[in-house]
């Protein structure tokens, strides 16, 4: 008769090293982490009752937040669920940003916060703790002693849990809860439901977020196209004015046939000025579609700031507009590494701008310097100045300030969206300092070249 053969005994599972934490070399708190850590999972047969019980659980956090478009909702909804589940003595949830790290950040949604930041402190957890939990996309639970016997810490039996919130290979965020005593936490039968919990609370917030985006894109594609509209009907009244001047001056100079010498040059001069309008915003129609197509700039030179300042201001009809200018640019300025034609356009739209935005007899400074590597241009207006909340988007495509008296003066919005790519292609920065009310001054700076320029006469 055959000795019947005895099945081995089935160890319990014990606080250790689980093989598929296992993830190369570690070393700090996230060695130690890997040395005392375990999954919290259910490995031993669960009582049909506390099964049971832990499933309709699920269930009831489906009915209620599965229908949620509110996040805090979704997470108020999961920690109720979660302290039915583990039973625990503080839990709290975190959603990361663009970093994944729950050391500094404040919880979205926590139960006992303030108990959690103790315990913490006991931890002594690491950024390398937090990264390497993320990297096994599974809870892990750190009993009292990780660090020191429970004893030296004069703290009861306990464990502290992070588990992520994931879906696929993306973090969400991460849940921290404290349970009292790691056996309890470790063997009770309803734990391995935590995981199938988080897993829906990660999916319930992934799709809120989701449709949060798809609303925020479908309202951006809105307003660009009323953006979009205003510049149109904005660009054909800018080609239209000047277009009806140059018929009438034209027209007159037709029938009447004998206008005198003072005259004729009066109407010549209005429709050479108007074609030049009409030529400038064609001219800005083309340049935005040159860097919409990333067309590169033409090859950089050694550029003289003062003299294309000057150039420009000679192009300003400043008697016409009753301004007065001021210029305050050293003897030998420094010459800047750049495309001309890009700060030519540049400098002599910011100069429009402050002639459009200022009253009569008002002064605009112009003012240019060289500090260490840089050469910095600079021009200061008195006009009505510029919100706060605007001077944040003012260089962007199509934007235009919403204060009532900057909104009668006509415009495409691009033009300041034209020196930013401009002056950025060429190598520098451009800056805004304004106080409602009382002006306006933008500051450039662009990289020195090695040749100095004499200051051209005004």
């Amino acid at each position: 008769m055959k000795a019947k053969t005895r099945r081995p005994r089935e160890k319990k599972p014990q606080p250790g090293i689980v093989p598929a934490l296992k993830t190369g070399t570690l070393s700090g708190g996230a060695a130690a982490l890997q040395k005392y850590a375990w999954h919290v999972r259910n490995k031993e047969k669960s009582r049909p009752g506390k099964s049971i019980a832990g499933k309709e659980e699920i269930l009831r956090f489906i009915q209620k937040a599965g229908s949620l478009e509110d996040t805090d909702g979704i997470l108020r909804h999961m920690l109720e669920s979660m302290h039915a589940l583990c039973a625990f003595t503080a839990g709290a949830v975190y959603l990361h940003g663009e970093k994944n790290t729950g050391i500094t950040q404040e919880p979205a949604m926590a139960e006992g916060s303030a108990l959690l930041k103790k315990y913490r402190r006991v931890l002594h957890l690491e950024e390398t703790i937090y990264q390497w939990i993320f990297q096994q996309g599974q809870p892990v639970a750190m009993p009292g002693n990780f660090r020191q016997p429970q004893a030296k810490a004069g703290l009861r039996p306990w464990s502290y849990v992070i588990a992520p919130l994931t879906t696929g290979k993306v973090c969400l965020g991460h849940v921290e809860m404290l349970c009292p005593g790691p056996g309890k936490l470790r063997y009770r039968p309803d734990t391995g439901l935590l995981e199938v919990l988080l897993k829906l609370t990660a999916v319930f917030v992934a799709n809120v977020q989701a449709r949060a985006r798809e609303r925020a894109a479908v309202k951006k594609n809105l307003e660009l196209d009323l953006l979009k509209e205003d510049v149109i009907n904005t660009t054909l009244h800018e080609i239209k004015t000047p277009l009806t001047v140059i018929q009438g001056a034209s027209l007159l100079m037709q029938k009447k046939k004998r206008l005198n010498a003072r005259e004729r040059a009066e109407l010549l001069n209005k429709v050479i000025k108007h074609c030049r309008s009409i030529g400038n915003v064609i001219e800005e129609m083309l340049e935005i579609s040159r860097i919409d197509e990333n067309i590169p700039p033409a090859k950089a030179g050694n550029v003289s700031l003062a003299d294309l300042t000057y150039e420009v201001l000679r192009e300003i009809p400043w008697e016409e507009n009753n301004m007065l200018v001021e210029t305050r640019i050293p003897p030998r300025l420094a010459g800047v590494q750049a495309d001309r034609h890009a700060v030519y356009q540049a400098i002599r739209n910011l100069v429009e701008n402050a002639v459009k935005y200022s009253q009569p007899r008002d002064k605009i400074i112009v003012s240019a310097g060289h500090q260490g590597r840089w050469v910095w241009w600079r021009i200061k207006d008195h006009g009505p100045g510029i919100a706060p909340v605007d001077q944040r988007h003012i260089f962007e495509k199509f934007y235009r300030a919403g204060n009532s008296t900057t909104r009668k003066v006509r415009g495409m919005g691009f033009g300041l969206y034209l020196v930013r790519k401009n002056i950025e292609n060429s190598g520098g920065t451009i800056a805004v300092a304004s106080i409602p009310g009382k002006g306006t001054e933008f500051l450039i700076k662009l990289p020195r070249s090695m040749r100095r320029h004499s200051n051209p006469q005004k």
